[in-house]
């Protein structure tokens, strides 16, 4: 039983984590940590912790450890239900969250940097635009990077553009940038941590799935084929067209209403779509490499940007004829068809 407590009370750190702010500093403590120094290892390592913790509970020769697992399996999906329906970016939400210290502990370590002291370098490009989104998400600028793009600014430029309009906009002074920063921090970490537990929701199915197979298990009635079929991980779905085409097609299929994506409480008509295809299991062709369709912001901001509109009308055009083309010959196949 303690295994299985102990694995409770780590995910009751998830559900319910012990989050601080430090109105002395303006920055945020979660799990004892400074929210600005938490980075992508902290998430690893403690998913890490967590599958061997569930691989203790499922023994297979043990029957009541089994049975354990089973109930564990189904509270998981309860609270990922849960989690899947809170907005890391509504701002009211974010600062109800934490504890209110105004005097801070003598002995406690101090954040190494303040939450607004980030650089940008190629080494972390990503971290850099991911934050600064999260800030245009979370501070109802989710069309920033459209009408800023990447291509004609650059990365110190957006920055300060962006803090700029988020101050003005709130009518704050620049010395609670660091208050503001630290919130953006937040919502990135909660938005992690939730894709975390996802993941940890997903490792546990697929075992419980598997204790199934086994508990209902026929000899010679299961191939290979058909685990494969059933594993969600070797489903992808390959474009052969660019990145950039990639965004003008899912936009013009929004757009022409052949599918709808919920975008409730979004100022951006596209923000939901935009998130979906980011992590939806889809690659291009790059170079000659199959790599993940990510990061398709950038894409939308160059083709749809205010700036860069202009230069990229052509090349949608060009694409969608290129697209009925092909359907209009799919059409003539279709009539030459015999009955």
């Amino acid at each position: 039983m303690k295994k299985i407590n102990d694995l409770y009370s780590e995910i009751e750190l998830i559900i319910n984590p012990e989050i601080e702010y430090y109105h002395e500093l303006k920055n945020i403590k979660i799990h004892d940590k400074w929210i600005n120094e938490i980075d992508y290892l902290f998430f690893n390592e403690w998913e890490e912790k967590l599958k061997t913790k569930i691989n203790e509970i499922t023994d297979l020769e043990s029957p009541i450890k089994i049975k354990l697992a089973k109930v564990f399996h189904q509270e998981l999906l309860t609270k990922y239900d849960d989690l899947l329906k809170l907005d890391y970016t509504n701002i009211s939400y974010l600062k109800a969250l934490p504890r209110n210290i105004f005097m801070n502990n003598f002995f406690m370590k101090r954040p190494i940097s303040k939450c607004k002291d980030f650089y940008f370098s190629p080494d972390n490009s990503d971290a850099y635009e991911e934050i600064l989104t999260k800030m245009s998400e979370v501070y109802g600028f989710e069309d920033f990077f459209e009408n800023f793009p990447q291509d004609t600014y650059s990365p110190e430029e957006l920055k300060d553009i962006l803090q700029d309009e988020i101050l003005f906009k709130l009518n704050e002074k620049e010395e609670n940038l660091d208050m503001l920063y630290s919130y953006a921090y937040l919502s990135l970490f909660l938005e992690n941590q939730r894709k975390m537990f996802g993941r940890i929701t997903k490792y546990l199915d697929n075992l419980i799935n598997f204790i199934k197979k086994l508990e209902t298990f026929k000899e010679d009635d299961i191939t290979l084929d058909e685990v494969l079929v059933n594993n969600p991980n070797n489903l992808k779905l390959e474009f052969k067209i660019s990145k950039k085409e990639i965004a003008i097609l899912f936009k013009n299929l929004s757009d022409c209403e052949i599918f709808h994506v919920d975008n409730t409480g979004f100022k951006h008509e596209h923000t939901q779509l935009k998130k979906y295809i980011d992590n939806a299991n889809m690659y291009f062709s790059h170079n000659g490499e199959l790599k993940p369709v990510k990061g398709i912001n950038k894409e939308f901001a160059k083709i749809y940007g205010t700036e860069e509109r202009i230069m990229h009308r052509d090349f949608e055009k060009k694409f969608l004829k290129g697209l009925i083309k092909d359907l209009t010959k799919r059409i003539e196949e279709i009539n030459s068809e015999e009955l």
